[in-house]
């Protein structure tokens, strides 16, 4: 296989973890690539912002159960990733497997709560129920008012600021060249394309992959403009990515007065509170992370002081030492969302012999989860001529699925793994192909 030099625009969690894939696959193999990454600020944005939930059984809503088996396999790689991440790096990602408890402030929310669990059950999945006895017998220092729910062992944690860090540190030890400028424009030429930076003279490269998230919807100012002669369903998919207002706080255990507050709970907290969604993230480091708004506001990055009143509101209606917590930050992001809310991934272009233009965009709730495996599809589609570089990911076990079922969830007719060609083919954006882009689903949390 000819050497391909690959452009990736875009340097968040989505665009390092591919650059990180294609230069370890390189280093590793004897597939040639180098790999550029075009970012004004690589690690910074969204990727920054986010709690950094691995959750592919509580961020299960519904008609979003096609895309379950996505959100599985991803989880299932996670360990391996970061296990990859830090010894290239020499750098900690504070990945934890502590679980996740859901619970519900009254009565209403339960009853909200018990239609996610059917849900849940329905595709196979198992999680626990729980008693509010249970709930404070395993996490003491939650509120002794609420009324139920449920804990989910496999949806973990990562901290998604650190993991940037490594893998910022990952991509230059394997030789992944940074280009901290905008990228303009990206034509096509007979060997591939050419991308446009702001102050850079032009550079030629096989292959071009888009994940700028928000920043991608066409008319945005990070938008590089691309080549003409794209499928007319491809730009409509492009011009339906949203930004999806986010806003986050992080608290900490207060230095000076630490040892007289309880534990901070082992587990993610996520909680439904008169109806909204709330999610309460503990570090091992003493950080909390509460979050999140869900808001289409366009490109509006200002937090708001009503947004901040009612997340610590049903935060500390949850965990009562909120208040006793020190406030650190409010952060803001924009979310990628698409008409289904999962990602587009897979070339957009028509194939040729020397080169693609790919897309991995449009994430939104997911971004952290679905960055590794968005990362090893791209290697794959540039590669499927090496077959035995990509196993299959994921066993059936990993998630303690329910034997006796028959759920939808399994992309290979009930056998024990799943193939990366049956993962792309539900990110592809060909799903798109019939003409109809679905009309778009707000979600909250």
């Amino acid at each position: 296989m000819p050497p391909i030099d690959v452009a990736i625009v875009g340097g968040g969690v989505i665009g390092l973890s591919i650059a990180f894939e294609l230069a370890e696959l390189s280093a590793r193999t004897s597939c040639e690539l180098t790999v550029s990454v075009f970012d004004p600020e690589p690690g910074k944005g969204t990727s920054r912002v986010a709690a950094g939930m691995l959750a592919p059984v509580t961020e299960l809503h519904f008609s979003e159960e096609k895309f379950l088996p996505v959100t599985i396999a991803a989880s299932a790689m996670y360990p391996e990733f970061v296990e990859r991440v830090e010894a290239a790096s020499g750098l900690k990602a504070l990945y934890s497997g502590s679980g996740t408890l859901t619970v519900a402030k009254n009565a209403s929310d339960m009853a909200s709560l018990s239609q996610l669990l059917d849900l849940q059950e329905s595709c196979g999945l198992l999680p626990g129920r729980m008693t509010p006895s249970a709930i404070r017998s395993a996490e003491p220092s939650l509120s002794t008012s609420l009324a139920g729910g449920f804990e989910t062992p496999t949806d973990h944690q990562v901290d998604p600021r650190l993991l940037v860090i490594a893998m910022l540190g990952a991509c230059e030890a394997l030789g992944v060249r940074f280009v901290q400028e905008t990228v303009a424009k990206i034509d096509k030429f007979d060997d591939g394309y050419e991308v446009s930076a702001s102050r850079k003279i032009p550079s030629r490269f096989q292959s071009v992959v888009l994940c700028t998230g928000a920043a991608l919807r066409d008319g945005t100012p990070a938008m590089p403009r691309v080549p003409s002669g794209i499928d007319p369903s491809i730009v409509e998919i492009v011009s339906s990515i949203r930004p999806v207002k986010g806003q986050v706080i992080r608290l900490g255990l207060p230095d000076s007065r630490s040892a007289f507050l309880p534990r901070l709970p082992r587990a993610v907290v996520r909680g439904l509170v008169d109806g909204r969604s709330v999610y309460i993230v503990p570090r091992a480091s003493g950080e909390v992370v509460v979050g999140a708004t869900s808001e289409d506001l366009g490109f509006d990055l200002n937090p708001t002081g009503g947004a901040v009143h009612q997340l610590l509101h049903d935060a500390r209606s949850i965990l009562p030492m909120i208040d006793e917590l020190d406030f650190r930050e409010v952060s803001v992001g924009l979310r990628p969302g698409t008409p289904d809310n999962f990602p587009v991934v897979g070339p957009i272009d028509q194939e040729n012999s020397c080169g693609r233009l790919y897309i991995a965009n449009g994430h939104y709730r997911n971004g952290i989860l679905l960055a590794p495996l968005t990362a090893r599809l791209i290697a794959w589609h540039m590669n499927q001529d090496c077959p035995k570089l990509f196993p299959a990911l994921f066993k059936r076990s990993h998630l303690n699925l329910d034997p006796d079922s028959t759920p939808d969830t399994s992309v290979d007719g009930g056998s024990s793994t799943m193939a990366l060609c049956d993962l792309a083919d539900i990110l592809s954006p060909s799903r798109y192909n019939s003409g109809q882009i679905p009309k778009v689903v707000a979600q909250n949390g």
